[in-house]
């Protein structure tokens, strides 16, 4: 049996193998194979809006965020955790409500609550950890929110 590990890489592919004999006057068989990998199903996340202007907060106020969350891949969207990658701040967690699921082709909209620790700038990365081909090798994708808070 000969098996090429070609399921991360999709498209054409084009293999050789060289068969050597210990038999005099024998030459080199060389048998080619060719084929096409279909791509594995994968999902693939986008939120919208990817970054959040909230303006001028007032302090001790929460604010409410909704976000438009796409699953444009071709296998479902699992999200087990929405959280501040700067402070402890956790805004979804499966361990509680369960895993997001997003079926390929599918949206969803979610409201996250942003309450500013402080006054002054206001600037949070919030990281949305998930199975996505494009949401990194730790599967964290990363949306901006911003505000001045008073």
């Amino acid at each position: 049996m000969i098996e090429f590990a070609t399921y991360l890489f999709p498209g054409k592919f084009e293999k050789y193998i060289n068969i050597d004999t210990d038999i005099s006057g024998q030459p080199r068989q060389v048998i080619t194979l060719a084929g096409v990998v279909d791509p594995v199903p994968m999902s693939k996340i986008s939120i919208e809006p990817r970054k959040t202007k909230l303006g001028t907060i007032q302090m001790n106020t929460q604010q409410i965020v909704p976000l438009t969350i796409s699953n444009t891949g071709t296998a479902s969207l699992n999200i087990t955790k929405i959280y501040s990658k700067k402070s402890s701040a956790l805004y979804y967690d499966a361990e509680e409500k369960g895993e997001i699921q997003i079926a390929a082709g599918k949206s969803r909209r979610i409201e996250i609550v942003i309450k500013p620790p402080k006054k002054g700038r206001f600037i949070e990365v919030i990281q949305v950890k998930c199975n996505a081909r494009n949401a990194g090798t730790k599967g964290l994708y990363q949306i901006l929110a911003t505000a001045t808070v008073e």
